[in-house]
């Protein structure tokens, strides 16, 4: 499966306050687009949950989309890397090189979901997240309230891509079969659809974000 992720709408400029961000990816790389103005978005995360019961759990053999875990790098003076993170699985890794502790929240729909503490100078924290739900959370300072990033936390039947970034393009590698698609990014409401991947054809889904999918 392979696709690009658009946002759809004013140009791209309009968004800036909601921290969005832009690749490279020319609208005529939709079919469709002619008529619209689409822009390549990037920290898209897309996963690939199988629907069928017979389509086999677990990687295909080669695959590249089957993180075991996450992990997190903060270091003084710049943001932590990457901003929008995927844990596949339960296990988070943070490395605070900082030489102060982290205090943060993981919060959804304004609601904190869980909470993170690091010493300074801990560079192998890890992170329980079997009492948090799968799907997509924001990252705050707990003093602050400043946004630090986001995560997805995809289930162990999940296929995962990386953020997407630049052309924005990503590519699943899935056995035959039904799944549900969901794209995600920290700022917007998930898009969601159903492919059907079949032997020896490239299916393509691009999921397509609106204003309507804004984020309150």
């Amino acid at each position: 499966m392979s696709g690009t992720t658009f946002w759809a709408g004013p140009s791209p400029g309009y968004q800036q306050g909601r921290a969005l961000h832009f690749g490279s990816a020319h609208p005529r790389d939709w079919q469709g687009a002619a008529d619209a103005e689409y822009w390549a978005l990037e920290d898209v995360i897309v996963s690939a949950t199988p629907l069928d019961k017979e389509v086999p759990r677990g990687p295909v053999p080669g695959a590249s989309d089957w993180p075991e875990g996450g992990s997190m790098e903060c270091y003084d003076g710049q943001d932590c890397v990457p901003h929008v993170l995927v844990v596949r699985g339960d296990e988070l890794t943070l490395a605070n090189f900082r030489s102060s502790p982290i205090s943060w929240n993981v919060v959804h729909q304004g609601r904190t979901r869980l909470e993170i503490a690091v010493a300074a100078r801990d560079p192998d924290a890890t992170v329980d997240l079997s009492g948090l739900a799968r799907g997509t959370f924001k990252i705050v300072d707990a003093t602050t309230q400043t946004r630090v990033g986001g995560l997805v936390h995809a289930s162990l039947d999940d296929h995962v891509t990386g953020s997407t970034l630049g052309n924005c393009r990503y590519n699943l590698d899935l056995a035959p079969g039904r799944y549900k698609i969901v794209a995600r990014n920290p700022y917007l409401i998930p898009f969601e659809a159903e492919a059907t991947v079949r032997p020896g054809i490239i299916t393509r889904v691009n999921p397509v974000f609106t204003a309507d999918n804004l984020r309150e």
